[in-house]
Formats: C-alpha cells, structure tokens, sequence
C-alpha cells in the first residue's frame, strides 16, 4: 500500500452536537472506531484521544472487557442449562462473545445518549454494521459511526513495536518468537472469524477487516514513521477538517 494517506469519506458529516460531559469540544460521531494489527499503536493512540478530549469520550478495549469477563463466559458455556448449548458448539459462543460485547456497549451508548466512545477491536467496523443493520431494521436511529485504520507499511515496525512492548512487561521472548508469534495470532484470528461465521451467519464473519478490498475505512494512517502522539495528533487534525469534532469558542 502507498505510503500516502488515504482518506474515503461513506458518510455525509454528521451535524454536530454537544454530548454529555465533553470538555472543550463538540462531538459529530457516536462511536470512533480505531482498527489495526498488532504493533500499530492501537490502544496508545485511543489512550492518548481519550485524554485530549477529557470526560467527553471513554474508550471501550474488546480485550480488557474479555479478560474481565472470562470467567463468567467460561461459567456461562459450562452450564448444561445454558439456552443455546447444544445448538453451537462452546467454542462457537466464547469466539462470538467480542464481538456481542461490543455491540452491547455500541447500543447502550445509543439507548442512554452518553457521551462518545472510541472502540479498539479488531473486527470494530463489523461490529457497528451489525448494530446499524439492527437499528434500521426496527426503525431506530443508527450510530453516527467514524472508522479508522492503522496501519505499517513495513511490517517489521510492527513486529519491533510488539517485541519492545513485551519486553518492557518483562518478556525474555526474542524478535524472532515474538514475529512469529504475531503472525500465528493474526492467521487464527481469520480461521476463528471464519468458523464463527458458519455458526452465525449474516453477521459478516466472512469479512477480514485487515483486508482494505473488503472494507471502505474513513481513514487509513500508515504510522511506520510516526510516535503515538503524532499519529494521535493525525487523527485528530483530521477529525477537525472533516467537522467530526468542533473545538468550542472560548
């Protein structure tokens, strides 16, 4: 991929609102999804927009609510009395469990008007479609959704960014482990959206959201040369030009 920028737009810019709670600015999107592979700086940068636009936007990470809910999924698929055991396999439901919290927090968001939330997962842009899918078929109102996709051209950047923050956390794993490591959990990860699609179907587990043929993102931002707080910076430019977010007159 060119290491230019590449900016589509699907939707017309939403009008702008004050949401609850936001300091500073005003708000054109219910929900920022940020996408991208390991080593991209995914929860850097949502970290990082969460800070700047202060209470106004909570970041929502599929993988903390996972680690926070693992028990209770386990518990739940071990119960014989559970309703849908023995339609789908265990394994079918904990693989589908993501992605069915991150619609839960999509539409909480949209049933109680809180403030914005920044998803990081890596199947975001599937998630929200569900949700919106959802919202239009029973006549309700869908999510004004904003996508965007990190990315490394170079993906031995990538690699040395997971290698770095391993090691940090006390990892004794070499670049070598940790790129091939990387490279399995990106190939299951498709083998478990492709598997979970026969289970559920029409929830668009055929689509690979890493594969840019498939999905139309807002905004691709290749961040090989960029530090987290320029990539964030990027972003947040370029939320302003497109009138997602609107700094409040003093």
């Amino acid at each position: 991929m060119s290491a230019e920028k590449i900016e589509k737009i699907k939707q017309p810019t939403p009008q702008v609102i004050s949401e609850p709670g936001v300091s500073g600015y005003d708000i054109g999107f219910d929900v920022l999804l940020i996408v991208g592979r390991s080593g991209t700086g995914k929860t850097t940068i949502s970290n990082r927009l969460e800070k700047r636009y202060d209470d106004g936007i909570r970041v929502i990470k599929i993988g903390d609510i996972i680690r926070r809910h693992r028990k209770t999924i386990a518990d739940r698929n071990k119960e014989k009395s559970h309703p849908i055991i023995g339609v789908y396999r265990r394994k079918d439901i904990e693989d589908r469990a993501p992605d069915r919290l991150g619609e839960y927090e999509i539409g909480a968001k949209m049933r109680h008007g809180t403030a914005p939330i920044i998803l990081e997962a890596k199947r975001a842009p599937l998630i929200a479609r569900v949700v919106r899918e959802r919202a239009l078929e029973n006549n309700q109102t869908p999510p004004r959704v904003v996508t965007i996709y990190l990315t490394t051209e170079d993906p031995e950047i990538a690699y040395r960014r997971v290698y770095d923050r391993e090691k940090k956390k006390g990892s004794k794993l070499s670049l070598e482990r940790i790129r091939r490591k990387t490279i399995a959990r990106d190939r299951y990860d498709v083998r478990r959206w492709k598997r979970t699609g026969k289970a559920f179907p029409n929830l668009h587990y055929e689509i690979n959201p890493f594969d840019l043929e498939s999905i139309e993102y807002d905004l691709v931002l290749p961040t090989d040369n960029l530090t987290a707080e320029e990539s964030e910076q990027k972003i947040h430019e370029w939320l302003i030009e497109k009138g997602k977010i609107v700094p409040k007159a003093a």
